[in-house]
């Protein structure tokens, strides 16, 4: 007598063979999959095969351990916010027993770290990347200020509209990487009728994230394992190194009150991390970093080609701090390593174009063709007037004229 296989069985060989096929198909990643940007039923269930949901990402210890590196190395100053983040990625993010997402706010004044902290955790957590995009899976990042004007008098039927748009973003952003990053950046230009389409997202008992389908009906993706970082500039005038960080926090509390009155996302934010402005030491740490990158640029622009030394005296560094806050007035570190990018990133390298266009015609030396031997020097005065020395052949300019760095970034 013939019988029909189990109903059961069924489903659970084809959910296995999907599966499988699915992780095979994306070489055993899952950002590129063809489906990664489509729902469909067998999704949810893949989570339990890809650390991450959809998109893998690092253990808690290698989280935590890569996040202090990166902390370390990439961002100047800002030691109570380093050791907030850490913190609270640490204690909260991997603990099972979480019912609602791990929501920061950084706030502070321009150019003093907030982006460059946000993207550190992302690069923390995910390892992979869109081919055709580059952007980390796992990350949403979303400028606020273009919604700034839309909302502006717009009609309750449009703001519904804005606000529905960025929540089904964010929900589907979530079903394909249940632990995602949720960046929302410059949420000071929001009014506090918009910023309440976190509500859902944030809720302290059942948070969702929704969007309707093609059919229109509406769907639902916890938040529940997601980390949201909320970017703001609030009260960045009353912020100053010296200034404690209750005080700060303090501050930036006071005034997201004054801003968005009683609005009760404001309440979910469960880490509210003051970005302030860098000391003078801290700048020059700042140039000085900005300045030794410079030589990995001229390596890597170079193909390798280059093999000098990029020196400059120490005065240089505090011409740079002092020209930059001249010039970019109010943006702090930012504008330092701006400085540092128009005026003397495209002279170097034209520096780099001149010398190896020499040496290479160059019939008399005995330099490998193609390799540039020779070292630049940084001139940079008071004034911010750049000039670039070349020195040397196979040979480092003297020690007590000009600092050298090394070589090891």
């Amino acid at each position: 007598m013939f019988h029909l296989p189990c109903p059961t069985s069924v489903r659970w060989g084809l959910f296995l063979l999907s599966s499988i096929c699915a992780l095979l198909s994306c070489h055993g990643t899952v950002c590129d999959a063809p489906w990664a940007s489509e729902p469909f039923t067998m999704r949810p269930f893949l989570k339990f095969f890809t650390p991450g949901g959809l998109c893998p990402h690092r253990s808690a210890d290698a989280t935590a351990n890569t996040l202090r590196t990166l902390l370390t190395a990439e961002l100047r100053g800002q030691t109570f916010a380093q050791g907030e983040i850490t913190s609270a990625l640490s204690g909260n993010v991997f603990n099972i027993k979480r019912r609602t997402p791990l929501v920061f706010h950084f706030s502070g004044p321009t150019g003093v770290g907030k982006s460059l902290a946000s993207s550190l955790v992302a690069r923390a957590l995910f390892t992979d990347r869109h081919k055709q995009t580059g952007v980390l899976c796992g990350l949403l990042h979303k400028k606020m200020r273009p919604y700034e004007m839309r909302i502006k008098d717009a009609h309750p039927n449009q703001l519904a509209a804005a606000m529905a748009e960025v929540e089904a973003e964010i929900a589907l952003q979530l079903q394909s990487c249940h632990r995602s990053l949720i960046i929302l950046d410059d949420i000071e230009r929001l009014h506090s009728s918009f910023l309440n389409f976190l509500q859902g997202p944030l809720h302290e008992h059942y948070p969702v994230a929704s969007y309707r389908n093609q059919d229109g009906i509406r769907k639902e993706v916890s938040t529940r394992d997601a980390i949201f970082i909320l970017i703001s500039d609030l009260n960045e005038d009353r912020l100053s190194p010296e200034l404690d960080r209750k005080t700060a926090i303090e501050y930036i509390r006071s005034k997201a009150k004054q801003r968005w009155g009683d609005l009760k996302v404001v309440n979910f934010i469960q880490r509210t991390v003051p970005f302030v402005p860098l000391s003078h030491d801290e700048l020059k740490q700042v140039a000085e970093s900005t300045l030794l990158h410079l030589e990995e640029v001229l390596i890597e622009y170079s193909s390798g080609r280059w093999k000098g030394k990029l020196t400059w005296k120490s005065q240089v560094v505090e011409n740079v701090v002092r020209v930059a806050q001249a010039e970019r007035a109010g943006e702090n570190a930012r504008g330092v390593v701006t400085w540092v990018e128009v005026e003397v990133k495209d002279r170097l390298l034209e520096a780099w174009e001149e010398e190896h266009g020499r040496e290479t015609q160059d019939t008399d030396t005995n330099t490998p063709k193609g390799f540039v031997f020779s070292s630049f020097n940084l001139n940079i005065n008071v004034d911010g007037h750049v000039r670039i020395e070349k020195y040397g052949h196979n040979q480092l300019h003297s020690e007590t004229h000009f600092k050298s760095k090394p070589k090891d970034l």
